[in-house]
C-alpha cells in the first residue's frame, strides 16, 4: 500500500503493517495448492503407476510457484507490506529487486500451468486435429515465455532501473503498458485454453447427467 506523504509529513496510515497478513496468505495458498497436487501424484505414482508430460509440467509449476512465493515472503523482511515512504533507500532497493525477480518467476509459473493444461488435453483426447491444436498452443506458449522474460528484462534499461530508487532519471514508464498488455493476454489465453475441450466433451457417448458432471469438472479451471 502506498499513499503519498502530504506537506513532507508521513501519511496517517504510514505505520500500517500487512506483512504478517501477506505471509499468512502465502502459507495458506501454498497448502491449498499442495493438497490436490499431492493427491494427484499419489494416484499417478501409486495407483496408475504412470507419469505423463502433463504431470511433469504440473510438478515444475508447483516448484516455480513455491520459489516465487518464497521470494515474496522474503520481500516482507525488506518492506513488502509496509508503507513505502517508511523504508530506507537500501530497503527499497532490495524490496523492489525481490519483487522484480518474483514477477519474472510468476510469469514462468503461469506459462508452465498453461502447458500442463494443454499436455493433459493432449493425453485425454488422442484426436490428431485436437492434438495438433494443443501442439500449436504449446509452441506459442514457448515463444511467449521467452518473449515475456526478454521483454521483462529489457523494458527498463539499465536493468537496475527496475529496483534502484536512487536515480529518478531513468524512464521506465513502459513497464506499466508492457505488464498490463501481458495481463490481458493471460486472461484471454486462459479463457481459450479452458474452453478448448468443451465441444469434445459434448460429443462423448455418455448419459446427459455424466456429461454435465464431466463438463463441470473441467470448468473448475475457471475458478
Amino acid at each position: 500500500m502506498h499513499v503519498d506523504a502530504v506537506d513532507g509529513k508521513p501519511p496517517s496510515n504510514s505505520q500500517d503493517n500487512l506483512a504478517n497478513g501477506l505471509i499468512a496468505f502465502i502459507v495458506a495458498t501454498l497448502v491449498l495448492v499442495a493438497v490436490p497436487v499431492c493427491l494427484r501424484f499419489y494416484i499417478r505414482l501409486r495407483i496408475i503407476r504412470k507419469v505423463g508430460p502433463d504431470d511433469i509440467a504440473l510438478g515444475l509449476t508447483v516448484l516455480a510457484l513455491y520459489g516465487s512465493a518464497i521470494g515474496a515472503a522474503v520481500a516482507t523482511k525488506y518492506g513488502l507490506g509496509y508503507h513505502y515512504d517508511t523504508l530506507s533507500i537500501d530497503e527499497k532497493a532490495m524490496f523492489l529487486k525481490l519483487v522484480f525477480f518474483s514477477s519474472l518467476g510468476y510469469h514462468g509459473t503461469v506459462m508452465l500451468l498453461k502447458a500442463a493444461f494443454l499436455l493433459q488435453y493432449r493425453r485425454v483426447f488422442p484426436l490428431p486435429k485436437f492434438q495438433l491444436l494443443c501442439d500449436t498452443g504449446l509452441a506459442l506458449l514457448a515463444a511467449w515465455t521467452v518473449a515475456g522474460l526478454v521483454g521483462g528484462l529489457l523494458v527498463c534499461l539499465p536493468l537496475s532501473g527496475n529496483w534502484d530508487p536512487r536515480n529518478l532519471n531513468w524512464n521506465c514508464d513502459r513497464r506499466l503498458v508492457f505488464w498490463t498488455a501481458h495481463g490481458v493476454a493471460h486472461v484471454v489465453s486462459d479463457v481459450l485454453i479452458l474452453v478448448m475441450p468443451m465441444p469434445l466433451l459434448r460429443t462423448l457417448p455418455l448419459p446427459r447427467v455424466h456429461k454435465i458432471i464431466l463438463i463441470g469438472l473441467f470448468s473448475l479451471g475457471f475458478v
